[in-house]
């Protein structure tokens, strides 16, 4: 319960800390199978990565949103941000050598939609060398829901038949 509470405070300052940043994040590596001509992601924008999502291999959320109304009934932290709910749904171990989360909202003005990346790197995986989990989340009546779950891949370079970028196919 601890670690749960520190690692509450830690995110709780990175989005304090973070809100005043000016400068744009770096774009997502390209999906390899979802567009056959040129990188699906130009830059890491609402649009781009809502059409990504669009791609992106369908994950089931409709379990996982009956849990934050649970837990938003039972008072829990986790289920009214936005963040912790991405790292429940992702799991908030630390599995690989890096787990990168970014939010992009679809302008200044618009906060009650929102689409979190989850950047895993260096799996420790024989075939899987990372994963991108792209959350689409809406909030009504202050309670944040996924509204539509994908996920991508990338291959370690020797089990693909390209080696870069993520692709709508699990390595093998």
């Amino acid at each position: 319960m601890k670690q749960f509470f520190y690692l509450a405070i830690l995110l709780t300052s990175l989005l304090f800390f973070g809100c005043e940043e000016t400068s744009k994040p770096p774009p997502l590596p390209p999906a390899k199978d979802a567009v056959s001509s040129g990188p699906v992601v130009p830059k890491n924008d609402f649009t781009s990565l809502n059409t990504l999502l669009s791609k992106a291999k369908n994950l089931n959320v409709d379990a996982f949103n009956k849990s934050i109304i649970v837990a938003d009934d039972a008072k829990e932290d986790w289920a009214n941000s936005p963040f912790m709910i991405a790292l429940e749904y992702t799991s908030d171990q630390l599995e690989s050598e890096s787990k990168k989360i970014e939010v992009v909202a679809p302008g200044p003005e618009t906060r009650d939609q929102i689409i979190i990346t989850i950047t895993e790197d260096g799996l420790l995986d024989d075939a899987m060398k990372g994963s991108l989990t792209i959350l689409k989340l809406l909030q009504k009546d202050n309670l944040w829901q996924i509204e539509k779950a994908g996920q991508l891949w990338e291959c370690w370079p020797d089990r693909s038949k390209s080696s870069k970028g993520f692709s709508t196919e699990p390595c093998s």
